[in-house]
């Protein structure tokens, strides 16, 4: 076996060690994309440090400009989850449809945006690229919504499912046998 087949083969054995609803969690999660549309409209990162006890602190440290108000900021990143999510993911579009949804997502957070720019205290010169960089992360998401390719892919899960008999009456505080 040569050096890229052992390494392909490995790489086969570790993804069966997952369990499967880790794996489709996985897939499925779109929390880091909108972590990242956080941390854009909010310019803050959160930085997580630990006290003596081993006790996680967050503390927000500020990278950049917040690119809209509180609330422009909650009601984009509303938005933005409506459109990303696991189940949006679920589709199964042609890539005409697909192009369609993804001009409507599109015009649609550039309506919202444009209607509220003033609400929401958006800077005029940062309208375009506030869009544009929310859509550079929308939109490869969503693909899998074209020809059921995100389903197809679960072809390659097996479900495995284990059934434990417990006898209760040998079990907990209350024995019965006791």
């Amino acid at each position: 076996m040569g050096e890229k087949e052992t390494v392909i083969a490995s790489r086969s054995e570790m993804y069966k060690s997952f369990d499967n609803a880790s794996v489709l969690q996985i897939r499925l999660n779109s929390d880091y994309i909108l972590q990242r549309v956080r941390t854009y409209l909010t310019g803050q990162i959160e930085i997580v440090t630990y006290d003596n006890d081993g006790n996680p602190i967050v503390e927000r440290k500020k990278i950049a400009v917040p690119k809209a108000n509180n609330e422009g900021i909650q009601a984009i990143l509303n938005y933005v989850e409506n459109v990303i999510n696991p189940q949006t993911v679920q589709g199964n579009l042609t890539e005409t449809q697909y192009d369609n949804y993804v001009a409507e997502i599109h015009s649609g957070l550039l309506e919202n945006c444009m209607d509220n720019l003033y609400n929401w205290e958006i800077d005029e010169d940062n309208y375009n690229h506030l869009i544009d960089s929310i859509m550079v992360l929308v939109i490869p998401f969503i693909s899998r919504l074209i020809n059921n390719k995100e389903r197809d892919s679960y072809g390659g899960f097996q479900v495995r499912e284990t059934d434990t008999h417990v006898n209760r009456d040998k079990i907990g505080l209350f024995n019965k046998n006791n």
